[in-house]
C-alpha cells in the first residue's frame, strides 16, 4: 500500500474547481474511475467530458486515510495523474513513493484483455484497496517473462493516445466524422506527396502525428479511437450524463517499451498507475503539413490574415485555476500549463514536414490583454466568468543535462538581473511556441533517414544519441534573447550523457533573428546540418545572415562559466558596448 510519502515538488500551483477548493490539509490522487459525457449547464453543452478524480488524505504519519472525490474535464488528467499530491487545494508535486519499471507492453491480439478489480480483489483490498463502487477497466497485458502488468484504461488513454490535450478531448467529445475533421485539415493541397499525409490543426502538437496518421489510415487505429465516443454516446441522455467505465484499447500492435510508476499487487502483477515514458510504433514515414501556417515555399500576400487580432499566450503564472464547470470565453488570454514530463522511448516515428506552394494567408497581429488566472479546456463559447483558454504543453522533448541546464539558468539570471537591457529570454519549442520553465525544453533532432544511414558509418549514426545504450536522441537548447529592437538566439546542442560541457567540446551558436516566419525553417536546416556532420557547429554557420560560434571560457563555477559564454556571445553579435559593461559589471565573481 502507499504509504511514508515524499514527493517531487512543482514550482507552480493548480487549483481544480469545484474539487480541490474544499480540500484541507495534504492529499494524494489515489484513482480516475469513471467519464461522464460532456453536459447542459444553463443551456449550453459543455465541450468536455468529465472524469471523477479519487484523492486519498495523507496523515501526519504519511499513511493514507479518508476518500474524496472530484469531477475535472478529461484534459486535465495529465495534470492529475494517480501519485499527484495536493495540499490545501493546489497540486505540488508528485508522489517518490511508487516502484519505477521499464519494461514492454505486448499489445498484440492474445496477449491483452480488459479485466475489472474482481480478477484481483484480494490482491487490490490488501495493497492497494479501491472503492467499492469503483468498476472501472484495466488493460492487463501477459509480459513474455510470464508477469502481469495491469494498467488503468484512463491511465493508458491519458498517456498513450497521441499526446497533446486537445486531441484527447476530440476523441471523447465528437463522433467520428466530426473527430476527423479536428484532428486533420484538408489535405488537397499536398496533392504531390504520396503516403501517410496529414495536415495538423493548430491546436495539435507535432508529437501528435504519429497518432492522427495511424486514426486515419490504419484499421487497428480507427477502430480503437471510434469506440471511445461510442462508449459515451451510448450512455448520453438529454436530461443527464449517465457515467461510463471506459474500456480504452491498444491502439496499434507489436510492443511499445514503457517506463512505469506503480506498486506490485502480488509477486507476479505489476499495477502500473503512471506512464513516465513510451515509445512509438514503427512505420512508414509521416508526411506532416501544417494547417494556417506560414511554412510554405511562397508565402501569403496577407489578403487573409490567420488568427487576427489574436491574444498573445500569458505563461508562467505562480497560481493557475482551472475550471471544469465552463468552457473558456472567447475574449480571453489563452494561458499555458507545462505538464509533468513523458519521454518518447526508442527511435522516433520518422517525420518529414511537407509545405504547401502558397499559403492562404499570413499571420495577424496579436495583441497583449491581462491574464485572469483562470482557465478552461475546450471549445471557446461566451460566458460572464472571464475564463481563458489553456494550452498544456505537453514536455515531451525535455532531457537532462548539466551544460544545458546551466546555459538555460545563466540566460534567466542576465534577464532577471537586466531587464532593461534584456528584455525577456526564453526556450523556443517551435511553432511559435515558447517557454520560461524552470527547467530546460529541449528540440529532439530527428533519427537519420534510411536513404542517410546507407552513407553514414555505424560510429556516424550513434552520434545522434546522447546515450547509445538508452537510445536517447540529443535535443538542441533554443534560447531567444529579446533586445530593444533585436533579438539574438543562442543554441545549445545535448551533449553526450548529458552531464557536463567536458564530456564533448562542442560549441555554441548564436545568429540574429530577422525574419520570424522562416525562423521553423531555420531551426529545421540547422537540426538537419547537424545530423550529418555529427553535431559541427562551424559548418552550420552559413545557414545564417548573422552568426558566429563561441566558446564556454573555463571559470569557477559553472553559473560564471555560462554567464560569460553568453556575453561574450552577444558581444561578437555588436551588442553595444555600454550595455556589454554593464551586463559584465554584473557577473558573480567576476574575472573580467
Amino acid at each position: 500500500m502507499l504509504t511514508n510519502f515524499v514527493y517531487e515538488r512543482y514550482t507552480g500551483k493548480v487549483e481544480f474547481v469545484p474539487g480541490t477548493e474544499f480540500v484541507k490539509g495534504r492529499c494524494v490522487v489515489y484513482a480516475h474511475e469513471y467519464v461522464r459525457p460532456a453536459k447542459q449547464l444553463n443551456g449550453v453543452r459543455l465541450t468536455a467530458p468529465k472524469v471523477l478524480v479519487v484523492l486519498k488524505n495523507i496523515r501526519d504519519d504519511k499513511s493514507l486515510s479518508s476518500t474524496h472525490t472530484i469531477e475535472v474535464k478529461i484534459t486535465f488528467l495529465p495534470l492529475l495523474r494517480i501519485g499527484t499530491v495536493i495540499e490545501n487545494g493546489y497540486c505540488i508535486g508528485f508522489s517518490n513513493n511508487v516502484v519505477q519499471l521499464k519494461t514492454e507492453l505486448n499489445q498484440n491480439p492474445g496477449h491483452w484483455k480488459h479485466v475489472t478489480k474482481e480478477a484481483y480483489l484480494a490482491d487490490f483490498e490488501l495493497n492497494y484497496p479501491l472503492r467499492k463502487q469503483d468498476n472501472s477497466t484495466f488493460i492487463e497485458f501477459t509480459h513474455h517473462d510470464g508477469y502481469k502488468l495491469l494498467i488503468p484504461s484512463l491511465t493508458y488513454f491519458s498517456a498513450c493516445y497521441g499526446f497533446s490535450a486537445e486531441l484527447k478531448r476530440i476523441l471523447v467529445t465528437y463522433p467520428w466524422p466530426e473527430v476527423c475533421h479536428r484532428i486533420c485539415g484538408p489535405i488537397s493541397g499536398y496533392g504531390q506527396f504520396n503516403g501517410l499525409v496529414i495536415n495538423l490543426p493548430k491546436k495539435l502538437v507535432d508529437n501528435d502525428a504519429t497518432f492522427v496518421a495511424h486514426a486515419l489510415y490504419d484499421n487497428v487505429a480507427q477502430r480503437a479511437a471510434k469506440s471511445l465516443y461510442s462508449q459515451i454516446a451510448i450512455n448520453h441522455r438529454r436530461e443527464q450524463s449517465l457515467p461510463v467505465f471506459l474500456e480504452v484499447t491498444p491502439w496499434f500492435l507489436g510492443t511499445m517499451q514503457v517506463e512505469l510508476r506503480g506498486v506490485w499487487i502480488n509477486p507476479n502483477t505489476f499495477f502500473g498507475v503512471a506512464f513516465e515514458g513510451i515509445s512509438e510504433p514503427d512505420g512508414d514515414r509521416i508526411l506532416m503539413g501544417r494547417e494556417n501556417t506560414n511554412l510554405t515555399v511562397t508565402k501569403g500576400d496577407g489578403s487573409a490574415l490567420a488568427w487576427k487580432n489574436s491574444l498573445n499566450t500569458v505563461r508562467n503564472l505562480p497560481l493557475t485555476v482551472l475550471h471544469s464547470d465552463y468552457d473558456p470565453d472567447p475574449g480571453e488570454a489563452p494561458l499555458e500549463i507545462i505538464e509533468p514530463k513523458l519521454r518518447v522511448l526508442g527511435h522516433p516515428r520518422a517525420k518529414t514536414k511537407v509545405l504547401l506552394k502558397q499559403s492562404q494567408n499570413k499571420s495577424g497581429i496579436k495583441s497583449d490583454k491581462p491574464a485572469s488566472g483562470h482557465g478552461s479546456s475546450g471549445e471557446r463559447q461566451p460566458n460572464d466568468v472571464k475564463i481563458s483558454p489553456v494550452n498544456q504543453i505537453p514536455t515531451l522533448e525535455f532531457q537532462r543535462g548539466g551544460a544545458l541546464i546551466g546555459m538555460w539558468q545563466a540566460s534567466r539570471e542576465l534577464y532577471h538581473r537586466h531587464p532593461s537591457i534584456i528584455r525577456n529570454a526564453r526556450c523556443y519549442l517551435k511553432n511559435d511556441e515558447y517557454s520560461a520553465s524552470p527547467e530546460p525544453l529541449l528540440i529532439s533532432l530527428d533519427y537519420y533517414t534510411d536513404a542517410e544511414r546507407e552513407l553514414l558509418t555505424e560510429e556516424q549514426q550513434r552520434w545522434i544519441y546522447s546515450s547509445y545504450s538508452q537510445r536517447k536522441i540529443r535535443g538542441l537548447l533554443v534560447i531567444e534573447f529579446e533586445f530593444r529592437d533585436f533579438s539574438y538566439v543562442i543554441v545549445e546542442l545535448e551533449r553526450k550523457h548529458g552531464t557536463a560541457f567536458n564530456e564533448e567540446h562542442i560549441r555554441g551558436l548564436i545568429f540574429e533573428k530577422t525574419n520570424v516566419e522562416e525562423f521553423d525553417n531555420l531551426i529545421d536546416s540547422l537540426k538537419g546540418r547537424l545530423r550529418i556532420t555529427s553535431g559541427n557547429i562551424n559548418k552550420s554557420v552559413a545557414i545564417f545572415k548573422k552568426a558566429f560560434t563561441f566558446n564556454h571560457p573555463a571559470s569557477k563555477t559553472l553559473e560564471l562559466k555560462c554567464q560569460k559564454a553568453i556575453i561574450n556571445a552577444f558581444r561578437k553579435m555588436g551588442l553595444p558596448a555600454d550595455d556589454l559593461k554593464i551586463l559584465r559589471a554584473g557577473l558573480k565573481g567576476s574575472e573580467n
